[in-house]
């Protein structure tokens, strides 16, 4: 019997052929899939995504052009993110971190300028995405459950003394903040079967799990997001006369979770502990020990001195961690230096510091720009959702300031949003 005798290195240049002159086409998939999957589990994934994107530019550079780019206003408005904060580099006080806030605003550039040239992702891959986002924040959450109550009174404990609940994923640099929030939009995510295509009691299961977690794990930003996003969507359901039964009766599955969590749920007992004990603290002593809430109060007195020193320009985005340090060292003796905060945390605080208050208005209506066509889309209620959890978590986070916050953003804005560019097609074509 004769056998074919092959070449490896002809087959691996074959391989690289099909990579680089058709394998190019899936490269805006393969990196917002990479950056689904890395979100809650290694920002290495996410770089790579956003690399991913980044080479689907450079293999496409007579694609683009600067007027499809500028017709795309939400593509346009989000890159204006990543300009601003390139103008401000001309008065930036301290240039030592200006490397570093560039590379974190990346994202902000090369996602929407890829988003501009590729051609709108198919039905079917946008699933792959949401899935594939939904499933780890599954997996990650249940591994981070197992380690809770293997550790129980451990970590409990530590919730007294403003400690987190820490995150088992494929990297210990998760934050559980930012998986906090990615968990409540992922509960709202599960539910809209055109985009998650699950079984009606999956969804149930996965809904009712992840809601069990985020209460489990007592994350004050998690949790204050998710109330405001289920508030503000069922505000609009009741003034816009569209509240049914089945929103009725999961608002009131939720807020019995909620009441559960307070009376029976260790972590949120002790968490609530922590924030009545830290808020008396500083009221009483204006003293914030290395408490998160006190923490943050003593930032925000902060960050408004600042920006009244500053108002117009600002003191440059790159010279915040520089400033803050300088106000560590003369106002918080005695405490650990890695309880030292490096940002606002909040992020149109941070701008206005930053940038000042005018260019922090400017990135302000980009932000909200959606809001004047979000009722247009396909999926409005999940839009209006994601927008919510994340103004909400940007009150009390500067949630842009690093790249999984910067990606989390600007992937599912410019996909939820997408729905809007397919439908004006087709009413166009009619």
């Amino acid at each position: 019997m004769d056998y074919k005798i092959t070449n490896p290195l002809k087959n691996w240049l074959q391989f690289l052929k099909f990579i680089l002159f058709r394998g190019k086409e899936y490269l805006p998939f393969i990196g917002f899939l990479l950056i689904a999957v890395g979100l809650t589990t290694s920002p290495a994934l996410v770089s790579i995504g956003v690399g991913a994107i980044g080479l689907y530019i450079f293999f496409n550079p007579f694609s683009f052009t600067f007027r499809a780019f500028v017709n795309h206003k939400l593509a346009l408005s989000l890159s204006t993110f990543f300009i601003v904060h390139l103008i401000a580099i001309a008065f930036t006080v301290y240039a030592n971190f200006i490397w570093h806030e560039l590379k974190n605003k990346f994202p902000f550039l090369i996602i929407p300028l890829a988003w501009g040239v590729t051609p709108t992702f198919s039905v079917q891959q946008k699933k792959w995405i949401y899935l594939s986002f939904i499933t780890t924040i599954m997996l990650v959450s249940l591994a981070t459950l197992i380690n809770y109550t293997l550790h129980f009174e451990q970590i409990n404990r530590g919730i007294l003394q403003s400690k987190s609940i820490p995150i088992i994923s494929l990297s210990k640099s998760i934050s559980h903040i930012y998986f906090s929030f990615m968990s409540a939009f992922a509960i709202g995510l599960c539910w809209v079967k055109e985009l998650a295509p699950i079984h009606y009691y999956y969804r149930v299961g996965i809904s009712l799990f992840l809601i069990l977690c985020l209460h489990l794990f007592a994350t004050r930003t998690g949790l204050f997001s998710f109330y405001v996003g289920i508030i503000g969507v069922f505000f609009y359901l009741l003034l816009s006369r569209q509240l049914s039964r089945k929103f009725m009766l999961a608002i009131g599955g939720v807020v019995i979770l909620a009441f559960l969590g307070i009376f029976t749920f260790s972590s949120v007992q002790n968490r609530i502990k922590n924030t009545i004990e830290d808020w008396q603290i500083w009221s009483s002593q204006k003293h914030f020990r290395y408490y998160s809430l006190g923490n943050r109060f003593f930032i925000w007195q902060v960050g408004v001195e600042l920006v009244s020193k500053n108002l117009w320009l600002g003191v440059g985005p790159a010279s915040i961690p520089y400033l803050l340090e300088k106000y560590h060292e003369q106002y918080s003796a005695g405490v650990p230096t890695e309880a030292h905060l490096k940002d606002f945390h909040n992020q149109w605080l941070e701008y206005c510091v930053g940038l000042g208050v005018p260019l922090a208005l400017v990135l302000l209506v980009c932000f909200l720009l959606p809001l004047f066509y979000w009722r247009k889309l396909e999926q409005p209620l999940i839009y209006l959702y994601f927008l919510l959890i994340v103004f909400s978590a940007s009150l009390v986070e500067s949630i842009l300031e690093r790249q999984m916050g910067i990606s989390f953003f600007i992937c599912f804005q410019l996909l939820l949003s997408n729905s809007i560019v397919e439908k004006s097609a087709v009413i166009k074509n009619k």
